[in-house]
């Protein structure tokens, strides 16, 4: 997890089986994305979805729209049938 000083914000890690994109990206761009971090990998194992995971004022108790940011989410899900 990467937090920075100061605000207390953070920026989701990608990990083995997970990547984090922030931004505008087309299936084509994703798909190349997925590919190069698994080369091996049948896009049928990779899921695609969305989330909203607060990075900013981390600790505030009061909740503001505005501390979250839109993820998109590649999971590389290995025998996984859902």
């Amino acid at each position: 997890m990467g937090y920075s000083t100061g605000s207390k914000s953070f920026t989701p890690d990608n990990d083995e089986n997970t990547i984090y994109l922030q931004g505008e990206f087309s299936l084509e761009d994703i798909d190349r994305i997925a590919l190069s971090k698994w080369p091996r990998v049948s896009m049928c194992d990779v899921k695609i979805s969305t989330e909203y995971i607060q990075t900013d004022c981390l600790g505030y108790d009061q909740y503001d729209p505005g501390d979250y940011t839109c993820f998109i989410v590649v999971r590389y899900c290995e025998d996984d049938e859902n």
